[in-house]
């Protein structure tokens, strides 16, 4: 968790290893529900991305909506 903008908003810190071909998509739901996640700009977007010396790839991105006040938010990485 961070604070951006417009508040307290999940975030996501991960790493690609060097040479990797898979797909890394941050999605994002309030109900954790099958077909609650989005993965869309509206709801997450890439913070920064770093080169390491080793090749690999250190990404972190975060939610775009402010965590609410009530209620439950969530943040998962899917590789495929």
């Amino acid at each position: 968790m961070e604070t951006g903008p417009s508040g307290d908003t999940l975030c996501l810190t991960y790493t690609i290893p060097p040479g990797s071909s898979a797909e890394y998509i941050i999605e994002t739901s309030s109900t954790l529900a099958p077909g609650s996640w989005q993965s869309d700009a509206a709801h997450v977007e890439e913070v920064s991305r770093t080169t390491n010396p080793d090749g690999s790839v250190t990404v972190k991105s975060r939610c775009v909506q402010p965590l609410p006040s009530a209620g439950k938010s969530f943040i998962r990485l899917m590789v495929r």
